[in-house]
């Protein structure tokens, strides 16, 4: 009820405010365009108004900043620092229509008591205590239609259209007393909330360690032991164009590529099956990532095999002896799961640590980038050397079920695998560049390892 009476409140300051009739008039006496800009000079002289009400209160209007409620001891504040970004008003026959854009640098919300408890998306949060919460840039835009009904003695204006859009840049909570009340659980779900709450609002607006480096080197083995058709390739690089050759080649990696996806699933004589890929353990201490220390036991990882080539581009460039490839390669989703994981991670601000078992799943992941290699002679061999390597990963969705985390307690764990599904993604994202550099500079090192003693005179003949 409180909430209904304050926003009977701000609509009040409408009829309640004083407005001169001179004012309303001089602007329908003019053309268009003057016409439309007088009605945003007396817009914004309204909502200059509506600021002081809100600071000072009226006969029948109260104070609104700070906005009191008597429920749990709420004060909201801030309200009247909000900005007018962009206000425009455009003639529409006998109506107008209101394009907006309000911004506040940040409301202030504060409970001396609050009792919650919150289900939404498969997201249980519940907790008692006090919260102070922070809303940094909260904003809303949009546009408003409506139109003039002639009366006498006056005019009166009748909504035909609103669209209204709420945005939010940041927040920052500080709510004691969630799930079980444990202070460093509070802290880790109040940062997680952080990151998730302007996700939410965007969701809600449009509705190494050297064991890695053993499987990459596995993996970029595989180039070596797979049969090459010598021929094929011999016929491709005495090819006159340059067009037909390119394809020729971009043809042989993809068939390549198959042989690859093959031997993933069966092995060879010295390539263990790598799809489902296990591995006995695996841990790092900050290695692969800053403020991450991981070990993992009884890890496999499944559906490597279901690579798709979504793109793949070779330009060889005889004269210069430089090849360049354009890559992107996707898989559908990554199956992993970990018998006994044990994690501490602090990355961005918060820390996550936990330790159980674990399944994940990666959706649609994806290498792309591009690799510059150049041919060179040695002896009586001749040679590609990587000169240029950026690999890209990329994740579209994130799916865990991980127990054991911060303490074992299965709400918690349950909210906390919701929000990993949410901010995994962006932390690639957020971190692509350090991914980037990592992974390049690994596939540098091993694939110049491997390319030293691979003579490409044993496949020209």
């Amino acid at each position: 009820m409180q909430w209904s009476v304050v926003l009977l409140s701000v609509l009040g300051l409408t009829a309640s405010s004083p407005v001169g009739a001179s004012k309303i008039e001089e602007p329908f006496l003019h053309g268009d365009i003057i016409r439309n800009d007088a009605l945003e000079n007396l817009l914004r002289e309204f909502i200059e108004g509506l600021r002081q009400k809100m600071l000072s209160g009226g006969d029948t209007i109260p104070v609104l900043d700070p906005l009191s409620l008597l429920l749990n001891d709420v004060k909201i504040s801030k309200l009247s620092t909000f900005l007018v970004q962009s206000l425009k008003v455009h003639g529409i026959g006998l109506g107008y229509q209101v394009a907006f854009d309000f911004e506040v640098p940040v409301i202030e919300f504060e409970a001396s008591q609050y009792e919650l408890h919150l289900t939404l998306d498969d997201i249980l949060l519940y907790g008692k205590g006090d919260a102070k919460i922070f809303l940094i840039k909260p904003r809303i835009s949009g546009h408003i239609v409506a139109k003039l009904i002639v009366g006498f003695p006056s005019l009166h204006l009748h909504l035909e259209e609103v669209h209204i859009k709420l945005s939010l840049e940041e927040f920052h909570p500080n709510i004691n007393g969630l799930f079980i009340g444990d202070e460093d659980v509070s802290d880790t779900i109040n940062t997680y909330l952080k990151h998730f709450v302007p996700e939410a609002v965007k969701l809600y607006e449009r509705g190494p360690d050297m064991q890695l480096s053993l499987v990459l080197l596995s993996i970029l083995g595989l180039t070596l032991s797979s049969p090459v058709n010598n021929k094929a390739i011999e016929e491709t690089l005495l090819r006159v164009g340059v067009t037909p050759r390119n394809a020729a080649l971009e043809n042989a990696l993809r068939g390549l590529l198959e042989d690859l996806r093959q031997i993933m699933l069966t092995g060879s004589g010295v390539i263990p099956v790598l799809d489902p890929l296990q591995i006995p353990s695996i841990n790092t201490d900050g290695d692969l990532l800053n403020g991450l220390t991981l070990s993992l036991n009884d890890l496999k990882v499944s559906k490597l095999s279901t690579f798709s080539v979504e793109e793949l581009n070779v330009q060889l460039a005889i004269i210069a002896l430089r090849l360049t490839l354009d890559f992107n390669i996707q898989v559908p989703v990554l199956e992993v799961e970990a018998g006994q994981y044990d994690l501490r991670l602090w990355i961005s601000g918060f820390t996550l640590f936990g330790r159980g078992d674990a399944r994940i799943n990666i959706i649609r992941p994806a290498l792309s980038g591009n690799v510059v290699a150049t041919l060179f002679g040695e002896g009586e061999g001749l040679y590609l050397r990587l000169q240029e390597v950026r690999i890209i990963f990329s994740i579209a969705e994130f799916d865990s079920h991980i127990t054991g985390l911060l303490g074992g307690d299965e709400n918690v764990g349950s909210f906390l695998n919701a929000f990993l599904n949410y901010f995994v993604p962006n932390v690639v994202r957020l971190y692509e560049e350090e991914i980037t550099n990592t992974v390049s500079g690994l596939v540098l090192v091993i694939g110049n390892t491997f390319l030293a003693d691979f003579n490409i005179i044993d496949i020209l003949g």
